[in-house]
């Protein structure tokens, strides 16, 4: 399944080794990785409760990750630091292609220490759904998450 946009392509995708390669890039890694497992060690559970797009150009420069848990579909966008001029344009594709193809709620966590992204998410539409506290440690300390809905 492929969405064309102007500047960037989405893709379906389960290659494991695609998405480990952006996942754990370093810079992506610094702001999804917890105190749970080393970079070096992971490798991602792609199952039936996740979906991956991958955002390219001519060549991949993020993904997109809906996974299912117990309270809505969790969305988390992921581009590559050289091409965050795009990440508007691919986090606004992802989420119509979300919408098309699969639901009407998304959800977020964000880590309260991340406020630029919190603020591009409310720009693109969020709505707190409030705060998990203490939900991940991060080099030792246990950081709140803010949590976001989407509707459609």
């Amino acid at each position: 399944m492929r969405e064309e946009t102007n500047l960037v392509t989405l893709e379906q995708t389960r290659d494991i080794d695609l998405v480990r390669a952006i996942m754990t890039d370093k810079e992506i890694w610094s702001k999804i990785g917890s105190d749970i497992v080393e970079r070096e060690q992971f490798i991602p559970l792609l199952n039936e409760k996740m979906i991956c797009l991958v955002v390219k150009t001519d060549k991949p420069i993020g993904l997109s990750q809906f996974t299912l848990k117990e309270h809505g579909v969790y969305f988390h966008p992921m581009i590559l630091k050289p091409y965050r001029r795009l990440a508007r344009e691919a986090i606004s594709q992802s989420i119509d292609w979300y919408f098309k193809h699969i639901g009407n709620f998304l959800m977020c966590e964000i880590p309260v220490t991340q406020q630029s992204t919190i603020n591009l998410a409310y720009k693109m539409g969020a709505k707190d759904f409030g705060i998990n506290e203490g939900a991940i440690m991060i080099n030792g300390k246990r950081i709140d998450l803010q949590v976001l809905r989407l509707a459609k």
